[in-house]
């Protein structure tokens, strides 16, 4: 339900759904990133930048969570020198959510960001599908984007 809301673009809705959760399952950290995502796409500043410095200084003092979900709150906050190194990390970590790297909307304005195109790259993605394919192309953009 928190990404229904957040793909809606009701932050403040968004943040209260990823807050509860954050309370109520074994997932606290990677919620609460989503919750500074969420607070700083509703043009919040102060307070997911605070939630954000905290998570990543417990993440390098040995506490886990999903690189790519800190990654996407600095990307939220305007802040791409912290987010690629995490995305970097994400994909060390072998993280399955950097499959979406070509359709997490957080992203798409990155596209052409040459350290965006390097993860991709390293990550075998495609750097994009064309909107409509047809005949031969057709089937081969119908499957997965990743490569053997």
């Amino acid at each position: 339900m928190q990404t229904y809301f957040l793909r809606k673009h009701d932050f403040e809705k968004s943040a209260a759904e990823f807050q509860h959760a954050a309370d109520t399952s074994g997932l606290k950290k990677q919620y609460q990133a989503n919750v500074a995502r969420s607070l700083a796409l509703a043009g919040k500043t102060i307070e997911p930048r605070r939630m954000v410095n905290r998570l990543h200084e417990e993440m390098d003092t040995g506490t886990w969570m999903p690189s790519v979900n800190l990654a996407l709150a600095y990307f939220a906050l305007g802040d791409k020198d912290e987010g690629f190194p995490l995305l970097r990390r994400a994909l060390q970590e072998h993280s399955c959510t950097l499959l979406e790297i070509n359709t997490e909307p957080m992203l798409l304005a990155l596209r052409t960001d040459p350290r965006l195109v390097e993860l991709r790259a390293r990550f075998h993605l495609r750097d994009s599908l064309p909107s409509a394919p047809s005949g031969a192309a057709a089937a081969d953009h119908t499957q997965a984007q990743v490569r053997p």
